[in-house]
């Protein structure tokens, strides 16, 4: 998947601001301080509680408050710390509509717009291959690059071996292009649904499959310990950096996509 970042790189400079991760606010930092320097588990869970009460449950970084808060240990305060004041380097723009990166650590629901993709398979392919597929190919209709590159995967990521199925990335607008097979190369444009996805933030490089393993276990953790959603189909990884930037600068998501259950289908499915 490194390659296909490059894509991050090639395709041409954004036509708008990049502002999806602006900087912590001085709340944020200030939560962020009192969670590092709190020394007792009865401390982290009182910072932790302090900076939700501050913050609010609609921040972005409000789960991972809520964890340290639960548990008063200090692995989850880092992680809240982390979550609240690290912003990775933006380097392209976002597609049209399609909402802020999760950030690191933290874990949301969200609604994912329709959008407009250029898709090529990895099965049976190489990274190098998928790349210049897609490389050619928008550089042939004149597209320049938008955040996420898209990686989905098979059911195989569910468990021990992620295996990347196809890759893709989001045209700006959904407008742009033309659907159907590219006649010149493997490359097929394709209308993305809306949908909604339970999301895990990444700190690092979109294609670390240990750190994808982990993170989307921690998702089916969350999905079945909520017991409002159930799982809807398969992994997919959206990355947002190219090589050249350093892999702590760099953010990821990995997303289970989920729909809303009723209360007695939830009853059911924890039995």
């Amino acid at each position: 998947m490194i390659l296909l970042a490059l894509l991050l790189m090639t395709a041409g400079q954004p036509d708008e601001p990049l502002d999806w991760a602006p900087p912590p606010t001085a709340e944020e930092r200030d939560a962020a301080e009192r969670l590092l320097a709190a020394e007792t588990p009865d401390a982290i869970r009182d910072a932790a509680e302090a900076a939700l009460k501050t913050l609010g449950d609609d921040n972005p970084s409000a789960s991972t408050l809520r964890a340290a808060a639960g548990s008063g240990e200090r692995a989850d305060a880092e992680s809240a710390a982390e979550s609240l004041t690290f912003r990775p380097r933006m380097e392209a723009a976002l597609a049209e509509g399609y909402p802020n990166p999760t950030r690191v650590n933290a874990i949301e629901v969200k609604t994912l717009p329709a959008y407009r993709m250029a898709v090529t398979s990895m099965q049976d392919r190489g990274d190098d291959r998928a790349f210049w597929s897609l490389f050619g190919h928008i550089q042939k209709e004149g597209i320049a690059m938008t955040t996420p590159v898209r990686m989905d995967y098979g059911e195989a990521a569910s468990g021990d071996d992620p295996s990347t199925v196809q890759m893709a990335f989001l045209y700006r607008r959904p407008t742009m292009g033309t659907l159907g097979d590219d006649a010149a190369l493997p490359v097929e444009v394709v209308d993305v649904p809306p949908q909604t996805v339970a999301s895990i933030g990444l700190r690092g490089s979109s294609d670390d499959d240990e750190a994808i393993r982990d993170a989307a276990a921690k998702l089916r953790e969350w999905v079945a310990a909520d017991g409002s959603y159930a799982i809807d189909g398969p992994m997919q990884v959206n990355g947002y950096n190219g090589p050249m930037t350093p892999v702590d600068q760099r953010i990821a998501e990995v997303q289970l996509p989920v729909r809303k259950v009723e209360s007695a289908e939830s009853a059911e499915s924890a039995e």
